[in-house]
């Protein structure tokens, strides 16, 4: 018997099967450019939202001996809104990435259900921010990260006889 549930095949057949439709069309009607776009706006979506919950400090924080599922839970600090749908949405999971990291096969509609259970289960090793930050909070935290990575030491002075 297959994990998949009937209505998640069936979603994901359909999804599959419109995009197909769309973009033969979006191709025959208007051009390769135009039906390219939206694997374009995928991409960019994709990239930005998953660097904002990878790319910040608390991500990269080395704990010695720490636990493989937390390890992967704190890889994913950046992670936010996990109670909104909107956020679900409109990133296709990918503002959860915390539950993506243990359970890879595990369809994004899900995340926020797993999400409680996570914190029931490691409440007390759990880091505090995660997924409890807005994404203006996330946003803010990659950039100061960025900042931080990307600043440069002034060279030491030298001095000319």
């Amino acid at each position: 018997k297959s994990v998949v549930l009937d209505w998640e095949r069936n979603l994901s057949f359909f999804q599959v099967g419109l995009t197909m439709i769309l973009m033969s069309l979006a191709t025959y009607a208007h051009g390769f450019f135009i039906a390219a776009t939206p694997f374009a706006v995928h991409g960019m979506i994709y990239h930005y939202f998953t660097q904002i919950t990878h790319v910040n400090e608390a991500s990269h924080e080395l704990v010695q001996g720490q636990e493989w599922a937390m390890h992967h839970l704190r890889c994913a600090s950046g992670d936010f809104g996990r109670r909104s749908r909107f956020w679900q949405f409109a990133t296709m999971g990918l503002n959860m990435q915390g539950p993506h990291h243990i359970f890879p096969s595990l369809h994004w509609f899900h995340y926020m259900a797993v999400y409680r259970i996570l914190q029931e289960v490691l409440s007390e090793k759990l880091p505090k921010t995660l997924a409890d930050q807005s994404f203006a909070q996330a946003c803010k935290n990659w950039a100061m990260f960025l900042e931080k990575l990307n600043a440069t030491e002034e060279p030491p002075n030298a001095k000319t006889d």
